[in-house]
């Protein structure tokens, strides 16, 4: 059971006085303002249930606890017995910045003192380091004497801080156990977890919780824990807060964009939800910041350039990133997981970067302990990346996830390969063999070769080659015995580890691993291929370079021939939907002088993927923080009932435009002819690659 000092002083002056105590004398004793025993007499009628007592006011003279004697006398016994245990300094002053944070009012410093067991000298030690964390938070601590200790700065910055406060240091565990049961008997010495929660109270945790439920099926994806969290706790503290008389402040113009965002309708029906369920009025400023928990919160989906508004700039980003970490690394990556899951994770932590929001990263520390040159580098990267945004640290720890989960998985997915030669026959080999097998579990192939047979196997193909006896050839190799002695096993191991830092992370294609088991062909799979084929076939017979003389007016001339064509059925509504769509977004792709115009539309009966040239160049918005200067205008369009594997292929084309900077020569520079070549090459390679990662990817 926790119970706050105040309230533990409050209790024993009242068990301790035969007479009844009024307001006046209750506040003179404990040195603060009427208002706050008001309040914190409030927060006694719990622990008055647990034991049976009432606290009873008597108009005229005061307050008295009643109820029979041995009550009161078990009271006084656990109240002796729940002295504040000793508390680490992280934790003084995790449970100081709570207890500012929570008060409206100043706090003297003996109160404090009181509460965490320990002298004035300590807290106001403590308080410097309180202090510091606060600014970060741009909070300001008010420190005088006579006055006490105060918080000051705006509502939404203190919401962000308790917030944080919360979710950084409990676990999800407690969390739910909180949600899950907030009724359970609560007796024993509650953790610093548990006092976190208990800023917000148990009950309105969960139903918040209920509430915010079923935004996981609304919202195209699946939450993570940690974003699902970060959302309950944010509410339930605004909750709590707008009770208190509490408003948080935004710029107009700032919530009238996060009104145009696509996820404000559903932050608009939670808070209509929210009001019904607490009785509260809740204004548009909380729902702007209910919209940018949602557009920051981490969701699992499926992407693609039609599903997306930003997709294209989140490709370009993840595009750099992927190729500059190949350059820093000296590697290349080649993982079919690493560059959707940095799409995924992009979307909102660009959000959160550009809008000064924070996330938690609970295993940030460990990812600097235990990777920390990976740490280093991709730090170097993504502050080049992302100039001029700022990337927290916390962002960068994610990123290192990423990364090196990618590294992982290639490296097991390219095991060693080994090649033994010894002069006296397959016996010695087979001895070396084993020895290296059991020293080096990394390696998973070795041959054994005769020094005879040497000349007719290509070096080029394995990381290692251990030999008995010395070989004249040019090629690098180990000269061993054939037991292999302490000394020779530690060179092979240096050599090793060198082969894995710089060796290409890669896909090393095995004709024997490619087959296809007929038991994962399914049913629809020649059906599905066919239909990509045909898919193919339109676009790259779509494909053409005209000249137009101004961006608009080309774009609604290509428009009307398409409609022409038998492609669109009413070009008018589709050159709008493309002009609705740049309006949304920056559509020139940075680095480059080519623009990115698509939509989805019910007007278009067959995907289009075309080209214009410019007469004149165009300065547009980018996908970065520069404009552009346009001169060629991609326009891609594709069926408002289109599949999933023409809406990725046509995705992966808009990849393809920045995957090289042979490829965005070629569309930046390039005839028709080169263009389409490139074009259908590609598609060629996408078709190939989805047949050999799985039919069952079809």
């Amino acid at each position: 059971m926790y119970i706050p000092a105040r309230e533990r002083q409050l209790l024993k002056l009242l068990l301790n006085e035969q007479n009844q105590l009024d307001l006046r004398e209750l506040a003179s004793s404990l040195d603060v303002s009427t208002r706050t025993i008001q309040r914190d007499l409030k927060g006694l009628s719990g622990v008055m249930s647990d034991y049976d007592l009432t606290l009873h006011k008597d108009l005229t003279k005061g307050y008295q606890i009643l109820g029979a004697q041995e009550d009161l006398i078990q009271l006084k016994n656990d109240l002796a017995s729940l002295e504040p245990s000793e508390y680490t300094p992280e934790e003084r002053q995790l449970l100081l910045l709570v207890a500012l944070l929570e008060k409206q009012e100043p706090v003297k410093l003996f109160s404090l003192a009181e509460e965490l067991n320990v002298t004035v000298a300590t807290v106001s030690h403590d308080l410097t380091k309180v202090e510091e964390w606060l600014s970060s938070y741009h909070l300001t601590l008010i420190r005088r004497r006579g006055y006490g200790v105060e918080v000051a700065g705006s509502e939404t910055n203190i919401r962000r801080s308790l917030s944080r406060l919360i979710t950084e240091n409990i676990s999800e565990s407690n969390f739910y156990h909180s949600v899950g049961d907030y009724s359970s008997d609560q007796s024993e010495t509650e953790s610093i977890s548990e006092r976190l929660l208990d800023i917000v109270d148990a009950k309105k945790i969960q139903r918040v919780q209920e509430a915010v439920e079923d935004l996981r099926t609304h919202s195209n994806g699946q939450m993570a824990d940690s974003s699902y969290i970060g959302l309950i706790v944010h509410l339930a503290l605004a909750i709590e807060r707008i009770q208190q008389g509490e408003k948080v402040q935004m710029d107009e113009e700032q919530l009238s964009e996060l009104q145009q965002e696509t996820v404000y309708e559903l932050a608009k029906t939670l808070a209509i939800s929210l009001e019904n369920i607490f009785s509260i009025s809740i204004p548009e400023e909380e729902i702007g910041y209910i919209v940018m928990h949602l557009r920051g919160a981490k969701i699992q989906k499926e992407y693609n350039l039609f599903n997306n508004e930003e997709y294209t700039e989140l490709s370009y980003y993840a595009d750099r990133l992927i190729k500059q970490m190949e350059n820093n690394l000296e590697l290349s990556f080649d993982d079919h997981s690493l560059y959707p899951g940095l799409i995924s994770h992009l979307e909102p932590a660009l959000y959160r970067m550009n809008h000064g929001m924070k996330i938690h990263n609970p295993l940030l520390e460990r990812i600097k302990q235990n990777y920390a040159s990976l740490y280093k580098r991709v730090k170097e990267v993504t502050e080049k990346v992302f100039d001029p945004l700022i990337v927290p640290e916390e962002e960068i720890g994610f990123l290192v996830m990423h990364f090196g989960s990618a590294i992982e998985r290639q490296n097991q997915k390219n095991p060693l390969k080994a090649m033994v030669i010894c002069s006296s026959g397959i016996g010695s080999s087979k001895l070396l063999a084993s020895r290296l097998e059991k020293e080096f579990p990394e390696i998973e192939q070795i041959d054994n070769v005769s020094l005879f047979d040497f000349n007719k196997h290509e070096a080029r193909y394995y990381d290692l080659i251990i030999s008995t006896v010395p070989l004249t050839q040019s090629e690098q190799y180990f000269l061993v015995k054939p037991f292999l002695s302490k000394e020779e096993t530690e060179q092979i191991r240096q050599h090793i580890k060198s082969v894995k830092k710089k060796r290409p992370i890669v896909s090393r294609p095995v004709a024997n691993e490619q087959k296809m088991v007929g038991a994962n062909i399914p049913e629809t799979f020649f059906e599905q291929l066919s239909l990509l084929s045909q898919d193919v076939a339109l676009i790259i017979d779509s494909f053409s370079l005209k000249k137009g003389k101004v961006m608009d007016e080309a774009l609604a001339h290509v428009c009307t021939e398409l409609e022409e064509a038998g492609c669109v059925t009413d070009a008018v509504p589709v050159f709008e939907a493309l002009l609705q769509r740049e309006r949304l977004g920056g559509l020139g792709i940075p680095d480059t002088n080519l623009a990115l115009f698509h939509t989805r539309t019910e007007q278009v009966l067959k995907p289009v993927f075309t080209m214009l040239r410019l007469d004149v160049e165009e300065s547009l918005a980018s996908m970065g923080d520069k404009p552009v200067i346009v001169n060629r205008v991609i326009l891609m369009l594709a069926p408002i009932d289109a599949n999933q594997n023409l809406l990725d292929l046509l995705s992966s084309l808009s990849v393809m435009l920045i995957s090289s900077d042979e490829h965005t020569r070629i569309m930046e520079t390039g005839t028709e002819a080169e263009i389409k070549k490139l074009i259908s090459q590609h598609c060629f390679e996408y078709i190939q690659k989805l047949v050999q990662k799985g039919v069952h990817k079809l």
